[in-house]
């Protein structure tokens, strides 16, 4: 602002005064100016909210301006709270203060605006009315600032769609088309031969980002069915039409994600994404069905892999947001995308379903290698069918591992099983350094390419997008990219941007260093890389910087002849970050202590942050040096000190060392002398370590604070004096931590370990003692290992402690078979006993108390019994089932008494029933005209019997007339014995019979009139038998039932 207003002259010569008014005048001259400028530098209809750095909760729904002096950034259709800085906005107007801005979005007022920029633009592509490029760069705004209401009317969204269509159908596909292939500047409003594939590219991507919503494909799904973006065949790629869009299609999800292990990392409470092995072709609608239990509980249906937001990049090579989710609200949702995409399932943080099974319709198979310890594709499935899917991406997952590349890479691709088992291998290294379980509640590593990396350098991401590729590059299907080889052939700074995301503690100053560690692990665990070149390898892929390089790099520093600590200012002259000799600390404990040291570390971190174990009072580096020395077993001060870190409080740090009597290591010494050597004591030697470092020569020029920059200025100036120096800063350490020399003795540990005898399918803890850090042969490390081994197995451990190895000791664990007990099973009928018998032990103990071989029972139901048989101390319990059937029920009724000549049918019916009654009959009824017992056995299904019986007696006293006698037996039934007593007339033999005809016992002699005559029965069975009384004059027979 250059000249006042006129307004402002006529203020500034009223108050040019002499006196105290003159300050005043002063005063209210620069407020009225100031409030003149702020007015101004905003944009027109904006209120001004906030200075740069602040935050701002919005009103209600607005639009949000950052900037100054004409240059602004833009956010529209926003709510909640803005922090206007560059972090939000990127810098509109560099090297200005910047504000904060805002204006209350109308939506009535946006939809005329929209509609009316849309329309302007369709008329200049038709030729209806041209437009400067100038004026597509005003409407361009105009749709940008009101594009949030394109989804609010079926006209607008029509409209919209009508839009893109023509474009597509006249001029093709963005990103297809001469007009922007390969891409455009991210410079919206810029005139620079773009500006009406800016203002369609606006068009296009309000759709998807406000047409799109889960809410409004509900509302408009009619009008959505069947709506491709033509350029969908450029990114994510082209896909075919369901062949059979009624085909349904079963797979099965991991709805589960854990509480996190111990410490955070960047992704362990990231809702986990699932592949369904599936594709939404666009514009296709597709459905999705799953369990009940999914319903309001978080859980996510995703459409497309490519969730990262590509508005910030500098290059516009595919539109900013492809993707869009529908939260699960129903068992059933359909899924609708212009541009397509592979569907995933979003399993929230803590859920808890476990295993479930999705359904999904009128969706395209896609390739889909699964590793995962529930649903593992076979090699055989993956070349005859999963490969040949005809969706445009691949997906790769494991429970720790996940990848997705173009299906343009791999449909000839031979073996994801050696590919995917080496990539869980990779992160079972750094699972194991880090101090987590090997299976975690998150995938460790999820990679992807797109057209552009995520940042403007290379960053951590879920998934992470550090590489690259091309849509329109021809591919063979076989694809000779890093992500597909396994083995050593990785590219580290993947690795580097992992170690990010897993947040673990590091010394001060390392945090663009220690990151490199997980890559030097994986290359000298994993595939036996020298732990030397794994240094240089891990970083830079430079294998020539060694430890003995990467010493010399830092023992030729300024800082390091001083006795300085490294420098970690995070400037140019930052001796740490982005360089071997900030980490190489680590990969000398690990040469020297063991991989164990490390793994050890931080495993016990994770388990102290999960038991809330208070701190050690220390400085928190020094901290970190008291407790890898407790783990090491020695005094650790002079290797960390060595490598730039000094302690911050020595005397704390020193007590505490020798409160747990850790001694100073003949390791370290001998190391640190080495590297004393090994120092360059003149300019010659300084130019052999400079071209080793470099591999060969020292690059030309460079920056002069590091790298080759700093070796082109010293390698003339490095010369005796600093050689000499350098020795002396040396001797100065080893004094200070080794006051009487280096140990001459090496301290071998002394482990012990015990062994066990446990029986087939237990398992035994085996503790080794007498070292810091152990190795197990079944490559466990700690100081237990817990083991089920299936036949006597011999374990060997080797200890170790201040970096010496123990003689490998063993522990011998002798398995003993369980006995194998048999025992029968019995079925009886009720009322009856059962006798269990056990056999293949040396004991028993039965579940009634008996420790007999046998026991006999006598149970009223069903019942199971267990014995438990031991022999060698090894037991195996066993059920014996008594099964105790029914009796049928049969009832003949009471007695029965008949006249002489009368009959009685005997009914025994009953259901499934089988009968043989004393007579000999077997049907269920029989009729009877004769005295007597009879018996009736029935039998049923189960073979179970009963009996019934029921005595028939016939009066057959008599009142001859001409006789005169009565012929009396008693008593009937008997069980002894029965008296005859004739009274009338006097009798002369009585016979027993068995029946008629069979006579048993005869006896003869005259028994006088009314005389009883005693028949014993007890040497007879029971039964019916006859009486034979003859007289003066008669003979009459009489039945006697014996029971």
């Amino acid at each position: 602002m250059n000249e006042l207003n006129p307004s402002l002259k006529d203020r500034w010569i009223m108050f040019t005064v002499k006196s105290e008014r003159f300050l005043v005048a002063i005063f209210v001259f620069i407020l009225l100016l100031c409030m003149q400028v702020t007015q101004a530098q905003g944009p027109p209809g904006y209120t001004l909210c906030a200075d740069e750095g602040e935050m701002f909760t919005l009103p209600e729904r607005s639009h949000v301006a950052y900037g100054a002096q004409g240059m602004f950034s833009y956010l529209y259709n926003q709510t909640g709270t803005i922090t206007f800085n560059n972090a939000t906005f990127g810098d509109p107007a560099p090297g200005i203060h910047k504000s904060g801005y805002y204006q209350i979005a109308d939506a009535t007022e946006s939809i005329g605006r929209l509609s009316w920029a849309m329309k302007a633009i369709k008329d200049h592509l038709s030729g209806t009315s041209p437009l400067s490029n100038a004026q597509i760069n005003a409407i361009a705004d105009t749709i940008q600032e009101n594009i949030f209401v394109v989804g609010d009317t079926v006209s607008l969204v029509l409209q919209a769609f009508d839009l893109v269509d023509y474009y597509e159908s006249n001029n093709g596909p963005l990103f297809l088309n001469a007009a922007s292939k390969g891409g455009f500047p991210n410079t919206f409003g810029a005139s620079d031969g773009y500006e009406l594939v800016r203002a369609v590219f606006r068009v296009q991507q309000g759709i998807q980002d406000y047409v799109y919503t889960s809410g409004n494909v509900k509302k408009y799904l009619s009008i959505l069915e069947g709506r491709k973006f033509q350029t969908a065949d450029f990114f994510p790629g082209v896909c075919p039409e369901p062949d059979d869009p009624a085909t349904s299609y079963t797979v099965q999800i991991n709805a589960s994600m854990p509480t996190e292990y111990g410490k955070r990392t960047a992704w362990s409470s990231t809702p986990a994404r699932r592949p369904t092995g599936y594709y939404l072709a666009p514009g296709s609608v597709g459905s999705v069905k799953v369990p009940a239990a999914m319903i309001n509980q978080g859980f996510m249906i995703l459409v497309g892999a490519h969730t990262y937001d590509h508005k910030g990049r500098n290059n516009v090579k595919r539109f900013f947001r492809v993707t869009n989710s529908f939260p699960i609200t129903d068992t059933l949702t359909q899924i609708v995308n212009p541009f397509g995409g592979g569907i995933y399932i979003l399993t929230p943080y803590e859920a808890d379903l476990w295993i479930v099974e999705v359904q999904l319709t009128n969706v395209v198979p896609a390739p889909f290698f699964s590793f995962k310890t529930f649903n593992k594709t076979t090699l055989q499935e993956w070349k005859d069918v999963q490969r040949k899917n005809p969706a445009p991406w691949a997906d790769f997952e494991s429970d720790k591992y996940m990848m997705q590349v173009p299906t343009s890479w791999i449909y000839n691709y031979d073996d994801p099983v050696t590919l995917m088992q080496d990539w869980d291998n990779r992160m079972d290294v750094v699972s194991t350094l880090l101090g987590y379980p090997l299976l975690r509640n998150n995938t460790i590593l999820y990679l992807q390419v797109d057209l552009d990396i995520m940042y403007g350098f290379y960053g951590i991401g879920n998934p992470q997008i550090n590489n690259t590729y091309n849509p329109m590059e021809a591919a063979n299907g076989n694809k000779n990219h890093w992500f597909l080889r396994p083995g050593v052939t990785f590219w580290e700074t993947e690795f580097h941007e992992m170690g990010h995301a897993q947040l673990f503690s590091k010394f001060p100053g390392e945090t663009e260093a220690a990151v490199n560690v997980p890559a030097a692990a994986i290359y000298n665990r994993l595939y036996g890389m020298n732990i030397d070149t794994a240094l240089g390898r891990s970083f830079g892929n430079n294998p020539q910087i060694t430890r003995d390089q990467a010493a010399l790099n830092w023992m030729v520093t300024p800082n390091f002849r001083a006795g300085n600590p490294m420098d970690i200012s995070n400037t140019t002259k930052d001796e740490v970050r982005y360089q071997q000799r900030g980490y190489a600390k680590y990969i000398e404990m690990a040469a020297l202590f063991g991989w164990e040291l490390i793994d050890s570390f931080y495993k016990q971190e994770q388990l102290d942050f999960i038991n809330q174990v208070p701190g050690d009072g220390l400085d928190e580096a020094d901290s970190r040096i008291f407790r890898f020395s407790k783990i090491a077993g020695a005094d650790l001060r002079p290797l960390i000190h060595f490598w730039g870190l000094h302690p911050k409080d020595s005397t704390a740090l020193r007590l505490a060392i020798n409160g747990e009597d850790l001694k100073p290591s003949k390791l370290i010494c001998d190391r640190l002398t080495h590297y004393q050597s090994i120092i360059p004591r003149n300019n010659a030697e300084f130019e052999v370590h400079a071209k080793a470092f470099f591999g060969g020569s020292v690059p030309a020029g460079g920056d002069p604070d590091y790298g080759s920059g700093w070796y082109n200025v010293w390698l003339p100036l490095y010369n005796e004096t600093h050689g000499t120096m350098a020795v002396e800063a040396m001797q100065n350490i080893i004094d200070l931590y080794f006051p009487e020399g280096c140990p001459t003795v090496a301290p071998i540990p002394v482990v012990t370990v015990n062994s066990a005898t446990i029986c087939s399918g237990d398992s035994v803890t085996l503790l080794a003692s007498g070292a810091a850090t152990y190795k197990w042969s079944n490559g466990a490390t700690g100081s237990s290992i817990t083991v089920s081994p299936t036949e006597t197995t011999t374990y060997s451990v080797n200890g170790k402690m201040a970096g010496y190895v123990s003689d490998t000791v063993y522990a011998q664990v002798i398995v003993n078979p369980l006995p194998i007990v048999e025992v029968n099973n019995v079925t009886i009928c009720s009322g009856q006993s059962a006798i269990l018998a056990a056999s293949g032990a040396e004991t028993y103990a039965w579940s009634n108390g008996s420790t007999a071989e046998s026991i006999e029972v006598n149970p009223q139901e069903n019942t199971v019994y267990t014995v438990t048989g031991t022999s060698l101390g090894c037991s195996t319990t066993v059920e014996s089932i008594v099964t105790v059937n029914d009796l049928p029920v049969v009832n003949l009724g009471a007695d029965i008494t008949l006249q002489d000549g009368e009959d009685v049918t005997l009914d025994a019916t009953g259901p499934d029933l089988t009968y043989i009654w004393s007579t000999g009959a077997i049907t269920p009824t029989i009729v009877i005209n004769s005295a007597g017992s009879y018996t009736v056995t029935v039998t049923n299904n189960a073979g179970c019997t009963a009996i019934d019986s029921v005595l028939v007696t016939i009066i057959t006293s008599s009142d001859d007339p001409a006789e005169s006698y009565t012929i009396i037996a008693s008593p009937n039934p008997t069980n002894d014995f029965v008296d005859i007593i004739c009274t009338g007339n006097s009798i002369s033999s009585v016979q027993l019979m068995a029946i008629p005809g069979i006579v048993l016992l005869s006896e003869t002699g005259i028994v006088d009139n009314g005389t009883a005559h005693r028949i014993c029965l007890t040497d007879f069975p029971p039964g019916l038998y006859y009486i034979r009384i003859t007289g003066k004059d008669f003979t009459k027979t009489v039945p006697v039932v014996k029971y």
